[in-house]
Order: C-alpha cells, then sequence, then structure tokens
C-alpha cells in the first residue's frame, strides 16, 4: 500500500530582475526539496517585487492553502516582511525554510570558469563544498 504524501506549496521571493534561468533553477532546487522531504508540491507561487503581482500569487497561494488544507509553504528563505504577515495570517500553516544552498566562487589566480576547473563554495550552514572534473 503506498503512502499519501502531504501536500505543500512553494513561495519564492526572487530578486528584482532575476533572470529566468535562475528563476528556474529556484523552481527546480524547491520541487527537488520538497520530494526529499516526503512532500507532494501542488504549486509555486513566486514573487518579484512587484506590488500588484506579489499580492495577486499571496492571494492565490492563500485561497489554495485554504481549499487544500495545506499546512506546509516551503521556500529557499529571503521572504519579505509582508509576505511573512500574509502567511502568519493562515491559521495553521508552518512556514518550511530550506538550507542554503551552494555559493560558487571561482578559484583564487584563475580567470573565469571553463571545462575542468574547480567549483568551491559554502553554503549558509558553513559546510564546504568542492567539486571538479
Amino acid at each position: 500500500m503506498a503512502m499519501i504524501k502531504p501536500l505543500t506549496v512553494g513561495l519564492i521571493q526572487h530578486r528584482p530582475h532575476a533572470s529566468e534561468l535562475i528563476r528556474g533553477r529556484a523552481r527546480v532546487a524547491l520541487a527537488a526539496y520538497s520530494h526529499r522531504k516526503g512532500y507532494c508540491l501542488l504549486e509555486t507561487f513566486e514573487l518579484d517585487g512587484n506590488p500588484l503581482r506579489d499580492d495577486l500569487a499571496l492571494s492565490a497561494l492563500a485561497s489554495l492553502v485554504a481549499k487544500e488544507r495545506i499546512r506546509v509553504v516551503i521556500t529557499p528563505g529571503r521572504l519579505s516582511r509582508a509576505s511573512v504577515a500574509s502567511l502568519a495570517r493562515q491559521p495553521g500553516i508552518r512556514l518550511h525554510v530550506m538550507p542554503g544552498e551552494p555559493v560558487i566562487r571561482p578559484i583564487p589566480g584563475r580567470q573565469g570558469l571553463r571545462r575542468g576547473h574547480v567549483i568551491t563554495g559554502t553554503t549558509r550552514q558553513g559546510m564546504t563544498l568542492a567539486a571538479g572534473s
């Protein structure tokens, strides 16, 4: 018998004028994280600093949360105070913040990143990552 995964929604606060590549990566990371944690991601809402679009997205999120009785909202962090206040008005909602993602930095002394270069980074928790070919 298959277990039923609890439903969740995602909420991402993008920087103004973020590229579609950055937005897409954030959506993929959020979906992968929710899957690893055992949730079924129903929808991802995105905020970009435009008051009208942000209000519409938060209203749609609130409506979906109430309709589907969702209890967990997953976010990579960096939410505005207005977004957090909007979520706080929803009874029984728990905001789950994803752990930090790696920050990619070139190795000192090397110009740019080319194939074969080692990429290093540090997560927000202070763990050092290293990868290379």
